[in-house]
């Protein structure tokens, strides 16, 4: 008893100490990369000069450089206390916050920042596209406003404006600002994709003028060149749909969409074996997409399979049981 009490004492000594070598490297990188940022000089000044919050600041932001953000955030809020009439102090805090997942400090003092400084376009933009993540839809788009009454050539305010109205289900408002955006920055892929989309889901063919753009702006983006995949394939131009899917798998193997949708091309153009293995390749990228557990069950149904279409529909209805193709499915083969 004796024994085994000393060896269970002896591994909580070597793993509190590895915990400690742990920490201490990391500690050791941590200050090496801000050695290297430049921050030992100015905290050598802070020394000599403890109350100067600029120094704080300067300091907070090269480790907001280097991505040592916790130190980053300790030296904003003490340059916020030494001089809380800065609004770039505040702005620089609620970077630091948003950065480290703080959202409800980031708006603190984003708001604090535009308290102190009412054209603060560079907050306020911050503060919108924050508000428009926690789906405060009303207070993003009105910040945005705030924005475009300063400077109407903000291109990215004309983007928050857009997003929110897409997600408000305001699609004609949602497009305007869309187009006002692309018009004031050419290359601002996210607006160029997410107009196609919202076309696409229209019919209109305008969607591929704009995913064209996109592939223009960066021509080995995955997600492009399938956007315009499933272009050609609401088009039924099955040729140019695969060879789109066919760049993008070249670039990554994993895309398991685009295994789904060449599995459909397959089984809408009568290649049931075919579809079979790419809904099968889908599955093994991404094994709970239950679509293509349901399109594989219903080719092997087409096969007169029907061991292997009820285990596919049983599969479908196990994890989602009011999937009614499924609970169709399985009528017919009965």
């Amino acid at each position: 008893m004796y024994k085994n009490t000393i060896l269970f004492i002896t591994a909580l000594f070597v793993i509190a100490c590895g915990n400690n070598t742990n920490k201490s490297a990391s500690s050791a990188n941590i200050d090496s990369v801000a050695i290297k940022a430049g921050v030992q000089e100015v905290s050598i000044k802070i020394q000599e000069n403890p109350r100067n919050p600029e120094l704080y600041f300067e300091r907070g932001e090269k480790y907001f450089a280097a991505d040592i953000l916790e130190r980053a955030e300790i030296d904003f809020k003490d340059a916020c206390t030494l001089d809380s009439t800065n609004p770039n102090y505040f702005y620089m805090q609620a970077r630091c916050n948003y950065a480290l997942n703080r959202s409800l400090l980031a708006a603190k003092h984003y708001e604090k920042a535009i308290a102190l400084a009412p054209e603060f376009i560079d907050a306020k933009i911050k503060l919108a596209d924050l508000y428009y993540i926690t789906k405060e839809h009303e207070k993003s788009i009105n910040l945005a406003n705030s924005v475009l009454a300063l400077d109407k050539t903000k291109a990215y305010a004309y983007h928050i404006r857009a997003m929110n109205y897409k997600d408000v289900g305001d699609t004609a408002k949602a497009i305007l600002n869309f187009q006002k955006a692309i018009e004031l920055d050419n290359n601002d892929f996210d607006s160029h994709m997410i107009l196609a989309k919202i076309l696409m889901a229209q019919n209109n063919r305008l969607a591929l003028e704009y995913i064209n753009a996109a592939i223009r702006i960066r021509p080995n983006d995955e997600d492009a060149f399938f956007a315009r995949g499933t272009f050609w394939q609401s088009q039924k131009q099955f040729k140019m749909a695969l060879s789109d899917y066919k760049k993008v798998i070249d670039k990554n193997m994993n895309y398991y969409q685009c295994y789904y949708n060449v599995g459909y091309i397959n089984f809408e153009t009568g290649y049931l074996k075919e579809a079979i293995h790419n809904f099968d390749l889908c599955v093994r990228m991404m094994n709970d997409y239950l679509p293509a557990y349901y399109m594989r069950g219903l080719c092997y149904e087409m096969l007169k399979d029907k061991e292997n279409a009820k285990l596919n529909y049983e599969f479908v209805l196990k994890y989602s049981p009011q999937y009614q193709l499924a609970i169709e499915g399985m009528k017919r083969i009965k």
